[in-house]
């Protein structure tokens, strides 16, 4: 779409619909990383008095520091990592060992612990801001899914949350947060990829709705592992070729590989020119095996 002289643009019907953007509707924009994100305008001082008036009704006491640290564990680790530095894919037929994981996910789990911790004395709010500055998530949107959960928990009936359970409303909170999180992810990686396919000449000749198609298929199917090590690299925290971006790196050529055969199965796949065979200058440190070279894109 183009951009108007005035810097006006239409959000395509497809948008409109899914999000149910109504004329008239407020929205706001926002940045993050190469993304403008249009959200619809949220009522984020009536969340925040609703869950403030929640205090002492969430089961906060229910349950004490060493089950939220449990709870935080399960939700982390589940189809995501198997321990002893091996991370996993959707559904656990493919895995890679990233040496340091271990250590990056348990360090990430005391991190969510103790954001969690102001639960115990009844500050949801707190909890929430916390984990959106854990995970570099937008507030106003997790406070908003949150309490719209709560909100149709409560249509049946003023006891459902008391039979919920403390634990169950805890684990609703870190379950929509690490949701976000990965959907934050998630435009990273589909980022990333686009990119490198526009470099190839796939959007050019196959056009973007069909490579962003491609690429969201094979991220669900075959290659959501590579959703994982980004995630394990933005729980890191860390630089450029340090933890998990080789492996990251290889399945992404490869899985783009694929993408080229899918679109046009007659056309002889016309390999990188790059050497494949050559050996990554400066070795990873956290890698476990010497990989070939890869061509020169940027996939962070």
């Amino acid at each position: 779409m183009k951009v108007s002289k005035r810097g006006q643009i239409v959000i395509p019907s497809d948008f409109r619909n899914r999000l149910d953007i109504k004329p008239g509707m407020e929205v706001n924009f926002r940045i993050r990383g190469n993304f403008l994100i249009i959200e619809i305008d949220t009522d984020v001082e009536g969340d925040i008095k609703y869950l403030e008036d929640k205090k002492g009704l969430l089961g906060e006491d229910d349950f004490d520091e060493t089950q939220l640290h449990e709870i935080i564990e399960d939700l982390l680790t589940q189809q995501f990592y198997e321990s002893d530095d091996f991370l996993t894919d959707r559904i656990a037929k493919k895995k890679i060992k990233i040496r340091g994981s271990d250590s990056i996910v348990k360090k990430s789990i005391i991190m969510m612990t103790n954001s969690a911790m102001p639960w115990f004395k009844g500050d949801f709010v707190q909890t929430l801001k916390n984990f959106s500055s854990d995970l570099d998530l937008d507030f106003h949107e997790l406070i908003s899914r949150y309490v719209y959960k709560l909100r149709s928990m409560e249509l049946g009936g003023p006891e459902m949350m008391e039979m919920m359970g403390g634990e169950v409303l805890i684990s609703m909170a870190i379950g929509e947060a690490l949701s976000q999180f990965r959907t934050r992810v998630g435009d990273i990686v589909t980022e990333l990829l686009i990119k490198e396919a526009t470099t190839r000449g796939f959007v050019g000749e196959y056009g973007i709705k069909s490579v962003d198609e491609s690429i969201t298929k094979y991220l669900a199917e075959e290659y959501s592992i590579l959703m994982n090590l980004r995630v394990l690299r933005e729980f890191a925290r860390v630089n450029l070729q340090s933890v998990a971006q080789r492996d990251f790196d290889i399945l992404s050529l490869e899985m783009l590989d694929k993408i080229e055969e899918m679109e046009d199965p007659k056309r002889k796949k016309k390999r990188s020119k790059r050497e494949k065979s050559k050996i990554i200058e400066g070795e990873d440190e956290l890698s476990n095996d010497v990989q070939p070279a890869l061509p020169d894109f940027d996939f962070d």
